[in-house]
């Protein structure tokens, strides 16, 4: 029979829910102030630019046209 009053361990368990609440807050603040919405608006800038880049390498990669004119052909494509 398992002993009633035997100590456990809850330190993942404290962790966890520490962790959840941490995110929590991260999203909200990102999600409903207006801070928040300004950082975001940055990233998907940040992340656009960041994914043009790559393209244009991996098109002037597979084609042998300089990188440049491969940006550019990117560019006018996604935008």
């Amino acid at each position: 029979m398992k002993n009633p009053f035997e100590k456990q361990d809850k330190a993942i368990l404290i962790g966890a829910i520490a962790a959840g609440a941490a995110l929590a807050g991260g999203l909200t603040w990102l999600l409903l102030t207006e801070d928040g919405n300004e950082k975001r608006e940055r990233w998907k800038e940040w992340m656009e630019e960041k994914a043009k880049n790559m393209i244009a390498g991996c098109l002037s990669c597979k084609t042998g046209v300089d990188k440049d004119v491969a940006k550019g052909a990117t560019d006018a494509v996604i935008d």
